[in-house]
């Protein structure tokens, strides 16, 4: 076949109603698959995204739970046993003040009544915090510390009530005067020197506290601002609407005294600004 006779033949087969609709074919298959590729790769997406947000909604109500359970201990048993050292303060330096103007005789004896309540380790879900962060959510920076913090305060003060009843355990385990147990409880100074164990375990209880508090809270803004994000960066493309991220009411908590002052924490806060 020479040159002319195959350029005819090819045109032939160009023109010809079976090659165009082999090729119609062929390009409507490719741009239908990549079309349907495209569907279940923004199916995918979607999901993926609808249960990052369901996994951030889960662990707002851990860290609101943990929050809740530290502020109810704080309320309940830290802050009475921390009072309860200032009752005593206050009674012996009232007594000494009045004692002041008497005569051996006349003077008034200080026979304080302590407060030895038992408190118990806080029972919160901070493994299944960590478990659903670390493993289900891409959170980082800031949260991610704000959780460190947690964990760490959280062990401390289980350390703190522990050694805190060793210490209730040594005071009731041999007889002591008034004066001998009210140097016990205030951590004052004698002649044998100095044992500010106990005032010492009160206060680690409450700093402890105090910081399971703050970094739970820190926590649950940080996952909520990661949520906000997520759901505002992928809603205007996505088909249907995505999940919201759940609002934490802390007002309560903020009203009643029991949240620590972020002055306390003022070195952390700085270290580690509100993303933008």
């Amino acid at each position: 076949m020479n040159l002319p006779e195959a350029t005819n033949l090819i045109s032939t087969i160009l023109q010809s109603t079976a090659f165009n609709n082999l090729t119609t074919g062929a390009f409507g298959a490719l741009f239908g698959a990549l079309g349907a590729q495209a569907i279940v790769s923004r199916q995918q997406r979607r999901q993926s995204v609808v249960t990052e947000l369901n996994n951030v909604n889960a662990a707002l109500s851990l860290c609101f739970s943990t929050c809740s359970a530290f502020a109810n201990a704080k309320r309940q048993h830290a802050l009475p046993i921390l009072d309860a050292i200032e009752d005593i303060r206050m009674q012996r330096d009232a007594i000494w003040e009045t004692n002041k103007t008497l005569t051996a005789p006349l003077r008034l004896p200080f026979k304080p009544t302590l407060e030895f309540r038992t408190v118990v380790p806080v029972n919160v879900p901070i493994e299944q915090l960590e478990r659903q962060i670390f493993g289900k959510i891409s959170i980082y920076g800031r949260g991610l510390a704000a959780l460190s913090e947690l964990v760490r305060a959280n062990k401390g003060l289980d350390h703190a009530i522990a050694y805190r009843e060793e210490l209730v355990v040594e005071y009731k385990g041999r007889e002591r005067s008034p004066e001998e147990a009210t140097h016990f409880y205030l951590g004052n100074t004698t002649s044998g020197g100095t044992d500010t164990r106990y005032p010492n375990s009160v206060d680690a209880i409450n700093s402890q506290m105090d910081a399971c508090i703050f970094f739970s809270k820190i926590l649950a803004d940080d996952l909520a601002r990661y949520g906000n994000a997520l759901r505002k960066k992928n809603a205007g493309w996505l088909m249907r609407s995505l999940p919201k991220v759940a609002k934490i009411d802390w007002s309560p908590m903020m009203d009643n005294g029991i949240f620590p002052s972020e002055k306390t924490f003022e070195k952390w806060v700085k270290a580690f600004p509100i993303p933008i």
